[in-house]
């Protein structure tokens, strides 16, 4: 974990002891992403196993541009499916379209909850079927 902080972060000054935190031990902001990023990219590359990782709001509490293209080309090593979100502000728009290593989806033009329509519900249905779910 020590190793992979300090690429994420050369100039901070954590040290993790252990995979866990400490009951007196607090992390903030940032370093907050930081330290769950590291823990589970160690999860992952520790134990080897091959499922998805996945990390909703992957830029929480502010991590800087240069940190999380750090992070994002890390992740990318790991050899499995890695399904990081987050939320663009207006000024960021665009921002991942250069990064060829990324699959991303802009849902910017979707209406919140209304991702899946009841025009698109055949379709859906026949998808899931596919992998013996029934609705």
């Amino acid at each position: 974990m020590n190793d992979t902080y300090s690429k994420i972060d050369p100039s901070g000054n954590l040290e993790f002891e252990s995979i866990f935190t400490k009951s007196n031990q607090i992390f903030s902001g940032s370093e907050a992403t930081i330290y769950h990023l590291v823990k589970l990219y160690s999860f992952a590359k520790v134990l080897q196993y091959n499922l998805p990782v996945i990390v909703d709001s992957f830029r929480a509490e502010d991590l800087s541009t240069e940190k999380e293209l750090i992070v994002l080309d890390i992740f990318s090593k790991l050899n499995v499916q890695v399904i990081l979100t987050t939320t663009l502000k207006a000024e960021e728009v665009g921002k991942y379209n250069s990064m060829q290593f990324l699959n991303h989806i802009d849902y910017s033009k979707h209406t919140a909850s209304k991702i899946l329509g009841e025009e698109h519900l055949n379709e859906f249905r026949a998808l899931v079927e596919k992998f013996s779910l029934k609705l």
